[in-house]
C-alpha cells in the first residue's frame, strides 16, 4: 500500500510517529497501521539511531510504510538511507526549502514536508513545495513536532484549498478523544500521532494505539 496514494475505500490513513522499540513496530504491523515514523533528529526525545532501524528491518522485513523524520539534515544523508531501503519516504520536519525537497524528488524518492502552523500566514509557503504530502503540525518555537499541542483546524481547511490534490496529513495534539472531530472537520488524507499514544516519550502504549486506531477507522 502506498501511504501517499488516495485510497479507493476513502479511509483516512494512520501514521504512528516516533517509534523507539521494535515491539512497538511489531504491534503497528499487527494492527495494519498504514505508516510509522522513525525520528532521525538527534535532539528529539524520540531519536532512533539509523543503525538500529536497519537492524529492526533485518528482523522484520515486513513493516508498515517506513517514514524517516529529519530536521535540517543534509539531503545526501537522507538519500543514503532511502537508497539502502531503511526508509521509504523522507519527512522533512525542519526549515528545509522547496529546493531541498526538490533534490530528493528529482532523485526519485517520495518526500513529505512538515509545516508548523501558527496562523494563516504560515500557509503562505505551502504552494512553493512540490512534494508528495504536507504535514500540518502545531508551531512551537525552538521545537520541531511531537509537542502534543493542537492548532486551529480552520487553518487546515484553508490549507486544503491551497494544496488541492496534494495529500494533507494532520498532526499536532491528536488523541483518541479528539481525532474523530478532527477527521470530520478537516477530512485529511491521514492523521499523524506521536505523544497521543504514549505512556512516556518514545514509549508507545498498545492500548492507546489500538484505541486511537479504532476511533480513526470509525470516524
Amino acid at each position: 500500500m502506498n501511504f501517499l496514494a488516495p485510497g479507493s475505500d476513502g479511509q483516512v490513513r494512520t501514521k504512528i510517529c516516533g517509534l523507539r522499540r521494535i515491539g512497538d513496530l511489531a504491534f503497528c504491523q499487527e494492527q495494519s497501521i498504514d505508516a510509522v515514523g522513525l525520528n532521525f533528529w538527534p535532539k528529539s526525545k524520540r531519536y532512533l539511531e539509523p543503525a538500529l532501524a536497519a537492524t529492526w528491518l533485518g528482523q522484520m522485513p515486513k513493516t508498515p510504510t517506513r517514514v524517516g523524520v529529519f530536521v535540517n539534515e543534509p539531503t545526501s544523508s537522507i538519500q543514503r538511507l532511502l537508497e539502502k531501503g531503511i526508509i521509504e519516504i523522507a519527512q522533512l520536519h525542519g526549515d528545509e526549502t522547496p529546493e531541498d525537497c526538490a533534490k530528493l524528488k528529482m532523485a526519485g524518492f517520495p518526500v513529505i514536508k512538515a509545516i508548523g502552523v501558527k496562523d494563516s500566514s504560515s500557509l503562505a509557503q505551502l504552494s512553493a513545495f512540490d512534494v508528495g504530502g504536507i504535514v500540518l503540525d502545531a508551531f512551537c518555537p525552538g521545537d520541531y513536532g511531537g509537542s502534543g499541542k493542537t492548532f486551529n483546524w480552520e487553518l487546515a481547511l484553508e490549507a486544503r484549498e491551497i494544496l488541492g490534490d496534494t495529500p494533507l496529513i494532520l498532526s499536532g495534539g491528536l488523541v483518541s478523544a479528539n481525532v474523530a472531530e478532527a477527521i470530520q472537520k478537516v477530512r485529511p488524507h491521514a492523521v499523524d500521532v506521536a505523544s497521543g499514544v504514549e505512556s512516556a516519550p518514545g514509549v508507545k502504549s498498545k492500548e492507546m494505539i489500538a484505541d486511537f486506531l479504532q476511533t480513526v477507522r470509525s470516524a
